[in-house]
């Protein structure tokens, strides 16, 4: 039986703001799922740290923006 959690396996997700807020539980989850968990905690505050954030992350399947 597949899981629903399964088809996040081996995905890269991007966590913005990851120590804040659902932050921290929404990087244990989806590591636990499998997923390669990208976080940062910087808050995105300046016009160009959103795509400064991707460009470093590289390749995202999944972006969560935990504002």
């Amino acid at each position: 039986m597949t899981r629903i959690g399964d088809s996040l396996t081996g995905k890269n997700v991007l966590i913005t703001q990851s120590d804040s807020f659902m932050g921290p539980v929404l990087c244990r989850t989806f590591a636990e799922h499998g997923a390669i968990v990208v976080s940062d905690p910087a808050p995105l505050l300046a016009p160009e740290a959103p795509a400064e954030l991707v460009a470093r992350a590289g390749n995202v399947d999944v972006l969560i923006a935990n504002l």
